[in-house]
């Protein structure tokens, strides 16, 4: 007479039987995947561009947008060990990438995250944060060629001392206002801020740039920290500000609207639970910058939004000193 727990054990041969119609299931899926892949429209998938591959430099911090040809230009930090240079690149015919220009001026010892857009007149604008001499971060600017393959007078300080002003973000809306936008670090609370400038088609003179305008406030809410914001544009050309914060206890992810005029909206949460929520990137869709007869203040918040993992540098930076 068998025992109950003798008729429920599996047999050797049932075992093997059972894994055999798992592995041929799962491998069934998988070519089933495989050719609703391959039915799929898209970009077709091509190998990765070996690119400033040199063992005495490290090249960090890239950014990249696309001058009026459609031609890709890239901006990225060179370390030599010592000190950074913030570098201009063009992709060439064959698919490398080479150094044409230098974007920062000489004796700058640490710069972090540059970024880059078109301007309405087809030259592009470059914004980075830079520790200078007195040990405060501030973000400095400079504009950039149409062809993107030199850099154009001399680098101007978009914030100066006040605080450390690091992790900027910068972007053009439909109608050629510039927008950027950073963290400051100041008196122990980490805050976010945004400006805006003005550029005519056809003109070369400078940026008319807006004064700065607080994104979110100095009381107690923002105490755990509001940090590295970045940038959309909403369906009534407002600033979509996507920033993570400390402010609840934990990390969370909130959203504020600027008006075209300076106006800020109260911060919205968009991801906000007990699990780690931070490091946000924003984009709309097309619809969502589409003009509108009726404005409403309930609009949709970005139509993307991306959680990026904490990541390390492969070096050291220097810490904010406030």
């Amino acid at each position: 007479m068998f025992a109950r727990s003798a008729l429920n054990s599996p047999t050797p041969i049932a075992v093997f039987c059972v894994l055999l119609l798992v592995i041929c299931s799962e491998q069934a899926l998988s070519q089933d995947q495989t050719r609703k892949r391959e039915k799929r429209p898209g970009l077709p998938n091509t190998p990765l561009l070996a690119a400033f591959n040199r063992p005495d430099f490290q090249e960090d911090f890239p950014a990249m947008c696309l001058n009026a040809e459609g031609k890709p230009i890239v901006a990225f930090v060179e370390h030599d060990g010592t000190a950074d240079r913030l570098k201009l690149a063009e992709l060439k015919e064959n698919g490398q990438l080479r150094a044409v220009a230098q974007i920062s001026a000489e004796g700058v010892t640490n710069i972090t995250q540059p970024c880059l857009t078109r301007l309405p007149n087809g030259r592009h604008l470059c914004v980075w944060s830079q520790l200078e001499a007195d040990g405060q971060w501030d973000l400095v600017a400079r504009e950039i060629g149409r062809k993107g393959k030199a850099a154009l007078g001399a680098p101007f300080h978009l914030t100066h001392g006040g605080g450390n002003d690091i992790f900027p973000d910068l972007g053009t809306d439909r109608h050629g206002k510039v927008w950027v936008v950073w963290q400051s670090i100041a008196e122990k609370r980490c805050r976010i801020f945004t400006r805006h400038a003005t550029h005519e088609p056809d003109s070369n003179d400078p940026l008319v740039w807006s004064d700065r305008i607080a994104v979110t406030a100095d009381d107690d809410s923002v105490r755990g920290g509001d940090w590295e914001p970045r940038l959309a544009f909403g369906k009534e050309d407002e600033a979509l500000i996507v920033f993570d914060s400390y402010r609840g206890g934990n990390f969370d992810l909130f959203l504020t609207r600027v008006s075209p005029d300076g106006i800020a909206s109260q911060a919205q949460a968009i991801a906000q639970s007990d699990r780690y929520e931070a490091r946000g990137e924003a984009a709309t869709s097309p619809e969502a910058t589409s003009s509108s007869s009726s404005r409403s203040s309930q609009a949709s918040p970005p139509t993307s939004v991306v959680l990026r993992k904490s990541w390390q540098r492969s070096r050291p930076i220097a810490t904010p000193s406030s």
